[in-house]
């Protein structure tokens, strides 16, 4: 019984004997020693990192949230100009009642092109078409049938160059102010590259149609 009580001691004891002569005892007991040291900087190096990502995501939590601020009193500010304009301007406009007689002014303005029209345009038409554009192409879209002014106000302040393209390309507004229909293509690169010109183009036309003037203030007689 003895014998069998002291052979694992005595293997134990010589494999750790080998160890100890190779040198391999004192290299684990270092790397157990190193993995101790890098087990607390791991963990703060990966806690640092948690904490940017988190740092990052609200970042860019407060950041959409900003666009969407911007975006909401950018919308506020189109519908108070756009109120402002329709009581002064707007309602005092009539509508396009008779878009098949075509006026020479307004035939001429259509067959320019969008850069053009815009230096052979009224100052107000230039100005408020540069400046206060949604509201502008809303007086357009309701004068002449296309949309209800105040759809047409949202509408620009939110899409402004796609409701551009979309009313030029698939409805007959052109038409209606003595131009001709417009290329999808076309209407597309004009109403991204210059919207202000479309917009200008078309509240010339609008005016040459009707008969009237377009002021800052109110409309006259053209």
């Amino acid at each position: 019984r003895l014998v069998r009580v002291l052979i694992p001691f005595v293997l134990l004891a010589s494999v750790w004997l080998v160890l100890e002569s190779t040198g391999v005892h004192s290299r684990l007991l270092q790397s157990g020693a190193v993995a101790a040291d890098s087990a607390p900087k791991f963990l703060a190096r990966s806690q640092n990192l948690r904490g940017r990502a988190l740092s990052d995501e609200v970042q860019e939590a407060k950041g959409f949230g900003a666009q969407l601020k911007n975006l909401f009193w950018m919308v506020v500010t189109q519908f108070i100009y756009g109120a402002i304009y329709y009581f002064l301007v707007v309602s005092k406009y009539p509508d396009l009642e008779n878009p098949a007689n075509v006026t020479p002014g307004a035939k001429e303005i259509q067959e320019k092109d969008e850069c053009s029209a815009t230096f052979a345009s009224s100052c107000p038409n230039c100005l408020l078409s540069w400046c206060c554009m949604g509201p502008r192409a809303a007086h357009t879209f309701k004068s002449t049938g296309i949309l209800n002014y105040w759809l047409g106000l949202f509408l620009m302040a939110l899409f402004p160059c796609i409701t551009l393209c979309f009313t030029n390309a698939c409805t007959d507004m052109n038409e209606r102010l003595g131009g001709q229909p417009r290329g999808t293509v076309k209407s597309c690169i004009c109403a991204f590259c210059c919207s202000c010109c479309v917009v200008t183009q078309d509240a010339e036309a609008l005016d040459k149609m009707t008969g009237q003037k377009t002021g800052f203030c109110g409309v006259s007689e053209g």
